[in-house]
């Protein structure tokens, strides 16, 4: 793999409070993944999470995006794909607490809860 696929495709958001989040495809260990890293006003780092891992490389990228939405929830949608199938959909997960929490509500996904 080359150091392109490493990390790209960063959409970042500021929240309401100063908090900021920053969505990217990341390759780490073999796995292809949606990573989220955030950083209140007050941290001295940055704290990151995945929202979504894949053994196999995506077809053309996840493309991740953050967006606050009018009742400061966050959205994070991405693409993911079935290449056995030649699709692609969109993800997306809801986050109403500053990223802590975030159940799906793609199509096709049972809702789940977990941390960014």
């Amino acid at each position: 793999t080359s150091s392109a696929l490493a990390s790209k495709d960063p959409d970042a958001l500021t929240l309401p409070d100063g908090t900021v989040i920053i969505a990217r495809q990341k390759l780490t260990g073999g796995n292809y993944k949606v990573r989220i890293a955030y950083q209140s006003p007050s941290a001295t780092s940055w704290t990151t999470a995945d929202a979504y891992s894949s053994s196999t490389a995506p077809t053309d990228g996840y493309h991740p995006a953050v967006c606050l939405l009018p009742d400061e929830s966050i959205l994070l949608a991405f693409w993911v794909y079935d290449s056995a199938a030649n699709e692609a959909q969109i993800h997306t997960m809801r986050s109403t607490d500053n990223g802590d929490v975030r159940p799906r509500y793609s199509a096709g996904h049972s809702e789940q809860r977990g941390r960014w």
